[in-house]
Order: C-alpha cells, then sequence, then structure tokens
C-alpha cells in the first residue's frame, strides 16, 4: 500500500519469481529475496552441523578439512536463514541498484541503466520441448561484455513475467536465449478486454484451441522489421495458395553435425562386429564369451538407434500455412505426415533459439547437443521447435517472415470482423 498523494490508497500486487518477490514502487521496481520454512530449516540445520564439527574439534584436535566443513556449513546456515537480497530498477534516475547483507542489506553497490542494452531471459538446455515448466530460468540485466543476475525460478511462465516487467519499465529490449531482441513496441499491448476476447472466439473458430487465459495481453501482431532479402544459397520456399502463405522448410542434408553422428554410429556398429570377427574364431572360453556378448549386443543397439534417429533427421522436412486463423505445421519424415495446428491468438513469439532436437543425439559436451532451431512460442503450452539441422540464418530469415506474413493477415482479418 502507498499513498498517492490524494488520501488514497494504492496496492501495487506483488508476484513471485521463484524464491524472489516483486512488485512496483511508484516508479521503482523492487525484486527481493524471499526465505522460505524450508531455507530457514535448512539454514538452521548447517548451524547445528558447524556446531557439532567445532565440537568434533575440540576433542580431536586441529584438522584442517573439518575446519574447512566446519566455516562452510556456518556460512550457508547464516545465508539461508538471515540473508537477504535485494535489487531495485529506478526509471526516473536510470540506476539499478543490487542491496545484500546478514539480516539487513549492508552492502550495495549500483549500476547505470545506461550501460546495458537488453533484458535477457537465459534458460536452461532440456531434455525436450515437452515440458517448458522444468526449465531453469534467470532473468538478467544484460550488456554488451556483462550481464547482472536480477532473479531466478524453475517456472518459465514466472521468469517471463518478470522479464517483460523488466523490461517495460526500463525501456529495454527483451531477448529470451540467444535470440532476436523484441523491442518495447512489442511487449506494450493493452489488456485483453471482452470485446477483445469474443473478437479472438471468432478468429480461433475451426481450431480446437482455447482463447488466451483472462489477465494476460490480447495476441500482439508480431510486428518485425520488413523481411530482407534471403540469404545468399537459401533453400527456403514461400509461395501463394489460394489467398494463404506457404513456407517449405527443406531437408538438412548430411550437415556437419549429423555427419558426426552417423560416423558415431558406424564405429558403434562395426566395432561389435570386428571384435566378434576376430575373438570367436579363437576359440575362447565360454565364461569369457557369455560375458562380452551382451557388451556387443548393447553397442549394436546403441548403433542402430542413433542411426535410425539419424536417417529420420536428414530427411525431414517441413510445411508452414500462414492463415488468418493461424498456423499449420506439416512434418514429413520417412513418408510420415504429422500436422500441428496453432491458432493466431495462441502465439506469444516466434524466434529462432539454440534447443535441443529430436534427432540430434551426439555432440559437444555432456548432455543433449543444441542447434539452432525455429521457435514458436506459445500462451500456454510447450514451445514448439522446427527445423533441426538447417542454417541460422535461413531459420532466422524465415522467423522474420512468418511474423510479417501472420502479423498482415491476422490484421486483414481483424479489420474485416471490425467493418462487418
Amino acid at each position: 500500500m502507498k499513498g498517492d498523494g490524494r488520501g488514497l490508497l494504492v496496492c501495487f500486487p506483488m508476484k513471485h519469481c521463484g524464491s524472489n518477490r516483486w512488485w512496483f514502487d511508484d516508479a521503482k521496481l523492487v525484486i527481493r529475496r524471499e526465505r522460505g520454512p524450508a531455507d530457514v530449516f535448512k539454514g538452521l540445520v548447517s548451524l547445528a552441523v558447524s556446531a557439532g564439527l567445532v565440537f568434533l574439534l575440540t576433542k580431536m584436535g586441529l584438522d584442517l578439512q573439518i575446519v574447512f566443513y566446519a566455516l562452510a556449513a556456518f556460512g550457508y546456515g547464516l545465508y539461508a536463514t538471515l540473508g537477504v537480497w535485494e535489487v531495485s530498477l529506478h526509471r526516473v534516475t536510470g540506476r539499478a541498484s543490487w542491496r545484500w547483507g546478514l539480516g539487513w542489506p549492508f552492502f550495495s553497490r549500483e549500476k547505470a541503466v545506461s550501460d546495458t542494452d537488453r533484458v535477457r531471459l537465459v534458460s536452461a538446455n532440456t531434455e525436450s520441448s515437452s515440458s517448458v515448466s522444468a526449465r531453469t530460468c534467470q532473468v538478467e540485466l544484460a550488456g554488451v561484455t556483462a550481464s547482472e543476475l536480477l532473479a531466478g525460478s524453475d517456472s518459465y511462465d514466472e521468469a517471463l513475467e518478470l522479464a517483460e516487467a523488466v523490461a517495460l519499465h526500463l525501456r529495454r529490449g527483451l531477448q529470451v536465449d540467444d535470440g532476436r531482441i523484441r523491442p518495447v513496441e512489442e511487449l506494450e499491448s493493452p489488456d485483453r478486454t471482452r470485446a477483445r476476447a469474443e473478437l479472438e472466439a471468432r478468429l480461433l473458430r475451426g481450431f480446437e484451441a482455447p482463447p488466451a487465459p483472462a489477465g494476460i495481453p490480447g495476441p500482439r501482431s508480431l510486428p518485425a522489421a520488413p523481411v530482407s532479402p534471403p540469404p545468399p544459397g537459401c533453400r527456403v520456399l514461400v509461395h501463394v495458395e489460394r489467398e494463404q502463405r506457404v513456407v517449405e522448410l527443406p531437408a538438412p542434408g548430411w550437415v556437419g553435425a549429423y555427419r558426426l553422428q552417423a560416423f558415431v554410429c558406424a564405429v558403434l556398429l562395426l566395432l561389435p562386429v570386428g571384435f566378434g570377427a576376430y575373438l570367436y574364431p579363437l576359440g575362447l572360453s565360454g565364461g569369457l564369451i557369455a560375458m562380452m556378448t551382451p557388451l556387443l549386443l548393447i553397442l549394436l543397439g546403441l548403433g542402430g538407434f542413433f542411426w535410425r534417429r539419424t536417417l529420420q533427421g536428414v530427411g525431414t522436412t517441413w510445411r508452414i500455412t500462414v492463415s488468418r486463423r493461424g498456423l499449420e505445421l506439416v512434418r514429413t519424415r520417412r513418408g510420415e505426415h504429422k500436422t500441428t495446428r496453432l491458432a493466431a491468438g495462441s502465439i506469444r513469439d516466434i524466434d529462432v533459439r539454440e534447443h535441443a532436437g529430436e534427432t540430434l543425439r551426439v555432440g559437444n559436451g555432456a548432455g543433449r547437443p543444441s542447434c539452432p532451431m525455429l521457435i514458436i512460442e506459445r500462451w500456454e503450452g510447450p514451445l514448439v521447435a522446427l527445423g533441426e539441422g538447417l542454417p541460422r540464418e535461413e531459420l532466422e530469415w524465415t522467423a522474420a517472415r512468418l511474423r510479417e506474413e501472420l502479423a498482415a493477415l491476422t490484421d486483414a482479418r481483424r479489420q474485416e470482423l471490425n467493418a462487418g
């Protein structure tokens, strides 16, 4: 609650982003860490462990390893039970301040907002796109050379809501992972009204998709700068069919990532065959053969699995039909067709980001490899990722073209309905 100068009380609702609360206080956005019962309990347990280790030192004598564990437990216990952390983003002064301490934020530092150029939402690379809420996300105030953490959450929706609020508050663009920077004008949208809800219900007729939930902005037109000419050698085809725009993404073919995966497949398939052809004629004991046979069969199974995925990936094509109702995505893989329909009102953004696909399973580093993919993000439900293995330049040109075409068609449809 806060006075507005006329004797009235204005309520600033508090929202959550992970273990942080955030709210607006006049021309200031405040993000504050909130200690929950679980944090306090873990802190008290750590302090108890630290005290136990100190008692153990009095009995055993000095032991540097025990001293280290005691200090670590004591420090974490103080942080969990008494640690405070707060970020204030001042729109008028153009300053961002961080304050932290134990019980009271007695440390602080500031940074000029002019030193940053965007708000960035960074999410951890996941196994698949089937569960958006399972990712660990961080909201950062990013500049050319450095980024400053604002808050983190395991909920993608919570983190995205805070990121959009910070971007609008500081008049900065918003970037999700390594995707495009959405301008502030694209983030601004009036609240969803009853008339807009009825209009979107008419627009979505024929698609089995619910309108956007109450309380979130209505669908935006996904504005984009005029699409530049396609990059040299671009194989993406765009044409018109019965007042509908059709975008066809070709099969990636044997690009570098799939070549590496095919090489791994060949090793996994040929290694057991070579071992078997060399060792079994030597007349080894039955016990040794019985021990090696399951291992060789496992290698053959892995090689077959990766080879099947590789063949699926190199031959996958996509056909995207853009109409006034939304997008129709048809994936063709080894003669099989899978169709996905997305209503215009359910689409939040179309972008290109690093993402873990379905067919690329071998790459650098631990976990699933990622590659640039065309991402269609929805207001509700998992995101849709396509174009695995295609060059990033072609995907970025395709994303800009889809945003432009979808905006033009949906705006035309909206004008017709308003005129009627």
